[in-house]
């Protein structure tokens, strides 16, 4: 276990990966994800292995790198050996057509009970159908 607070300090992260906001196409609307690629990728022809780090139920797509400052962890673990280079896909994880582009669900209104939506069936379609064939098919990673 690495202690994240070590690990995140951007000053530390001489080897500087590219982080990517990217905007595609879903089947019902437009969806926004994140791509890590450490560095070195643009001029290496080498294929990596590549991670989808998911958010929480209460975050949003770019909660692991606004908040939690998952590149420079990166950055700082790959250049000290202790961690592989990789392509990191963080994508939106909410689906419901009420959402934008991917943020937390909002609030439940007073004196109601919240019904469980479809989120998990839906991220699922999305996942398989969409995120992993965009990664795979725009980065040179290992594939599923």
């Amino acid at each position: 276990m690495f202690p994240a607070r070590l690990y995140r300090d951007e000053g530390r992260a001489a080897r500087r990966g590219q982080q990517r906001d990217i905007l595609f196409q879903h089947t019902k609307k437009f969806r926004r994800m994140h791509v890590y690629a450490p560095r070195g990728y643009e001029i290496s022809t080498r294929r990596y292995p590549v991670f989808y780090l998911l958010h929480g139920a209460g975050d949003c797509d770019d909660s692991w790198t606004s908040v939690g400052g998952a590149n420079f962890i990166l950055d700082n673990l790959i250049a000290e050996g202790k961690a592989k280079p990789m392509i990191v896909v963080v994508p939106a994880g909410h689906t419901s057509q009420t959402q934008g582009l991917g943020g937390g669900r909002g609030a439940v209104p007073n004196g109601t009970t919240p019904r469980r939506p479809q989120f998990d069936d839906d991220f699922v379609e999305d996942f398989v159908n969409d995120i992993v064939p965009y990664a795979e098919s725009h980065y040179r990673v290992h594939a599923a």
